[in-house]
Parts: structure tokens; sequence; C-alpha cells
């Protein structure tokens, strides 16, 4: 009886010392949450990034920007939207700088700023693409080469920002000139002058590591002033929602390769079009044209290996392996993650073999 009496006890510390456990992680929790960060400085953090970043407003390609999303840029509706011709040279002027900081601001203002410069230059973005669709067909090559440096530079000055909606937004305005690119180069009669253009635009990209170091840095700081002003429920619903999300590094590598396949991949397609001009029908392999492009531009960035290729009869299909690193016969489904390049005409995704 004493045996079992003891063993009776023990189940019932063991059961005690759960509850509490679980009692004061409960309470650790709750004041994680609710917490305002007391004593921490994190606008003073925020100010010491500010000024760390600082240009001087004749450098800084913001001035511009803020600028003009403070005056109405542009004409006509949605979707045939047009720059004004005095924002139009406003934009080509801050895509001849090389840097872009906006400030930050902290708690929900960081937020509600960035909502009023980013849909400005999503609208932009959307202007140049719709303009620059127009100047190529009426032979006015300088003219969408502008467009499409403006949309290069214009994602390269949202990277520079440490929030990772600002990366994933430059990506997509940068990705507008790419896609454009490769639908100019790929028609048949593309002339000479557009090829060389295409030629001289950048294909490389800076390294997302020095990006990624900015913004794990900053991201969680801002984040936390955020969260500082909500209220415990909404703390908590937050942590809910966003559990198991991929971390801010992950992100940014992902969105990166994607944006570095579509700058090679671009190029590749500028030496596929001149291969073809030349021999009057696409190569076997994508070894009959790497005297045609720079060596780096034949790797695809998720496998380091060659981007696949394969001619299909008149046409070819060009894509990359994607995130997964597996080779999907080009698809991208709920199922496949590659990156198509380009696909033949007509053809939304290749068939299983």
């Amino acid at each position: 009886m004493t045996s079992g009496h003891g063993d009776l006890t023990k189940r019932r510390y063991v059961l005690v010392s759960v509850v509490l456990l679980a009692c004061l992680g409960l309470v650790a929790m709750i004041i994680f949450l609710s917490r305002s960060w007391p004593g921490e400085p994190l606008e003073q953090r925020i100010a010491t990034v500010n000024a760390r970043r600082a240009l001087p407003s004749e450098e800084n390609a913001a001035t511009i920007y803020d600028q003009l999303a403070r005056t109405v840029t542009l004409m006509g509706e949605s979707p045939d939207i047009n720059l004004t011709p005095a924002a139009l040279t406003a934009l080509i002027e801050a895509s001849k700088m090389e840097s872009c900081w906006f400030p930050l601001s902290p708690g929900q203002k960081c937020y509600m700023d960035h909502a009023r410069r980013i849909n400005p230059m999503r609208e932009w973005a959307r202007s140049l693409d719709n303009a620059a669709r127009r100047d190529v067909p009426d032979g006015r090559i300088d003219a969408a080469a502008e467009k499409l440096r403006c949309l290069i530079r214009m994602g390269s000055h949202l990277r520079q920002q440490p929030l990772i909606v600002d990366f994933v937004t430059g990506t997509g305005i940068e990705g507008r000139a790419w896609t454009l690119l490769g639908e100019f180069v790929m028609q048949p009669d593309a002339a000479e002058e557009l090829l060389a253009m295409a030629e001289a635009l950048p294909w490389e990209l800076e390294n997302y590591k020095e990006v990624a170091e900015l913004t794990l840095e900053v991201q969680p700081l801002v984040w936390r002033t955020i969260s500082a002003e909500w209220t415990l429920r909404q703390r908590m619903e937050n942590r809910w929602r966003t559990r198991g999300q991929e971390s801010n590094g992950q992100r940014i590598e992902e969105v990166y390769l994607r944006l570095l396949s579509q700058r090679r991949g671009a190029r590749l397609l500028l030496g596929l079009r001149r291969y073809h001009n030349a021999n009057d029908h696409w190569p076997d392999s994508l070894e009959e044209i790497r005297t045609l492009v720079p060596e780096q531009a034949l790797i695809d960035p998720y496998t380091e290996q060659r981007f696949m290729y394969r001619r299909e009869a008149s046409e070819f299909l060009l894509y990359s392996k994607g995130p997964n690193r597996r080779d999907d016969n080009g698809q991208h489904n709920e199922k496949a993650d590659d990156y198509q390049i380009w696909l033949p005409r007509g053809m939304i995704s290749p068939p299983p073999t």
C-alpha cells in the first residue's frame, strides 16, 4: 500500500508541476505580447538607421518620388493610364540616380507612409509599361529604352529600402521591364537597334545578402514599434496567423532568385534571337549560343546549373527549375514551380511527359 500511495503522490506532483509550468508559460507569453518594450529606445534606433542611411537631397531619388507623389501625374483611365510629360521627365531624372532612401517612421505611421509612396509608384510602373509597348511598334526605340531603364532603376531604388514589402514590390516593378524586353526581342521583325538596346541594359544583379543584412536588422525593429501600438488580442491573433511562415531571409532569397532568373532569361532570349537571325532556326541546345551571351547568363540561379531549354519543332521552351530545384517539365501550378521564361505560343503550360 505504501508503494502505491507513493506512486500516486509522485503522479500528483508531476501533474501539478506540468500545470504550473503551463501557467508560467502562458503568463510569460502574455507579458511578452503585451509589453511595449519599455526602456528600449526603439524610436531612437530607427532614428539612428535614418541618420546612417541619409543622403543629400540632390543625390536621393526619394526626393523626386516624394515630390511626384504629391502631384497629379496620371492621365486617362485604367488600364490605359499615361504619365504626364513632366512626370515622365521626373522619373527619367530619378533613373539617373544610384541611391534612394525613404526615411523610416516608427509604428503604424511607417506603413501609412509606405502606402502613400508605393501606390503611386505602382501606377507609374504600369504607365511606363503601357508607353513602352506603344513606343517599340512605332520605332521609338530610344524612348522605349528610357522607360525600361526607369522600371529597372525604380525596382533597384525600392530594394534599397529595408522592408520586405518594398523588396517584393520593387522586384515586381523591375520584372515588368524584363518581361517587356523578352517580348520585344522575340518578335520576328525585331530591329537591330532594339537588339543593341537590349544588350546595353544591365542583366546582373546586386548581391541579395547585402539587402538581407539591412532588412533583417530593420524589419523586426519597425515591426516591434508597430506591435507596441496593438492590443493584446491583436498581437496574439497576429502570432497565430503568421506561425509557420517563411523567414524574412528566405523570402528575400526567393524573390531575388526569381528576378535574377528574369534578368538572365532576358539575356538568353536575346542570344537566341541573334542565333535565329543568323541561322533561320532555333538552336538544338544552349551550347550553340555560348559565344553570343555571357557565360553567367546560361546559369539558372536556383540550381547553379544550365537553364532548361528544349526545342519544340519551330519554337522552343526555356525555363528555370524554380524553388524546388526539380525539373517539372516547365510547368507551374499547385504541384510544380518551374519559372517559365519562354513558352511556345498558345501554350499555357507544357503537357506532362
